[in-house]
């Protein structure tokens, strides 16, 4: 759902060589104390950023957007901020923020124990040709249904990838993966799945921290990563069989003496799949480092990316990325967090 931040305080800039920008904020910072609400607020939990520079930050029930030299864009609700209230139906935090190719903005979050998108004009006004007053409410099983990624494409098409069940969302436990698609204009697109729905793999699948990540691939194809495995989707919502064994590839990871944490995921304009994470018991004082893998198209691991399509970067500490995208020249990008108890950025760029 964006870039996640987990420095509670703090966005930074980057310039392609990897130097802070002296242009944004302070020597390259901000610090997100300014911002007035702040302290009624939480951590920042994602970004995206516009065509024009501008960054829109999604916080627990707010979203701030920062104009292209990192002060408060007071052209955007209230001196930068649109607060989503729980009457707007997000009785708990957002799950993400991005920005369509128009430029508005997209929010999504559980609205009354459903799927719940909200899309905001240039200005931070709700979209009034988006769903029902600018917000699109879908239920799967009249219990509980939680997003935990989103992705949009050229197009403006939306998908929403989560967790449900048929239990209230404080007892949600073995539950199932839910994925939804919407057409530009808020509604689902019936093409996908049932109605735009799709359900499947009952089973563990609650893991509430973005354990979960879904881009749009190849023309019509969406992809997902989901625990250790990623999936492939054609645009009726059927598995993609050309894709590894039966639209599915694991990592190529040991599954039994360290935990993995792979939560992000990025498809490349070849269509190869990056996906980043890494293998630890991650917590202070235990190392760990980026491990990132690329796929061909066809599932097959790319031998032409790192050592037998694996690459490993370690930061001398603890390192664990949040996020990883893909610039124009096809190289990824992944973003985290190192020295875990001090909160220090750790970027890393790969060759294309």
């Amino acid at each position: 759902m964006g870039t996640l931040l987990r420095n509670p305080t703090l966005v930074a800039r980057y310039l392609p060589g990897g130097r802070l920008d002296p242009s944004f904020g302070r020597d390259g910072r901000v610090s997100l104390d300014m911002l007035p609400r702040r302290e009624d607020c939480c951590p920042p939990l994602s970004i995206a950023v516009e065509p024009d520079g501008k960054m829109v930050i999604a916080f627990a029930d707010m979203v701030a957007r920062l104009d292209a030299d990192g002060s408060l864009d007071p052209t955007f609700g209230h001196g930068g901020e649109v607060q989503i209230e729980q009457a707007d139906g997000f009785t708990e935090e957002l799950e993400g923020v991005t920005v369509t190719p128009r430029g508005k903005t997209v929010v999504a979050g559980e609205d009354s124990s459903d799927f719940g998108l909200f899309r905001l004009l240039q200005h931070g006004q709700p979209d009034p040709t988006f769903g029902h007053d600018g917000r699109v409410r879908t239920d799967f099983f009249g219990g509980c249904d939680r997003p935990t990624a989103m992705a949009v494409d050229r197009r403006g098409f939306i998908v929403l990838a989560g967790v449900g069940d048929a239990q209230p969302c404080d007892s949600l436990g073995r539950a199932t993966f839910e994925m939804a698609r919407y057409r530009p204009d808020g509604h689902l697109d019936v093409r996908f799945g049932r109605g735009g729905r799709l359900i499947e793999h009952r089973g563990n699948m609650y893991g509430g921290g973005g354990l979960m990540d879904v881009a749009f691939g190849p023309p019509g194809e969406t992809v997902v990563l989901r625990g250790v495995r990623v999936l492939r989707f054609h645009a009726d919502g059927g598995r993609d069989v050309a894709f590894g064994r039966r639209g599915s590839v694991k990592l190529p990871v040991p599954t039994i003496k360290k935990p993995q944490v792979f939560d992000a995921l990025a498809v490349d304009g070849e269509g190869r799949t990056v996906v980043a994470g890494a293998t630890c018991f991650c917590g202070a004082g235990n190392p760990s480092s980026f491990e990132v893998f690329r796929f061909l198209p066809s599932g097959l691991v790319d031998p032409t990316f790192g050592v037998g399509g694996r690459a490993r970067t370690s930061f001398g500490g603890t390192a664990v990325p949040w996020d990883v995208a893909v610039d124009p020249e096809g190289r990824a990008v992944v973003v985290g967090g190192t020295n875990w108890t001090l909160g220090a950025f750790a970027v890393a760029r790969y060759r294309g």
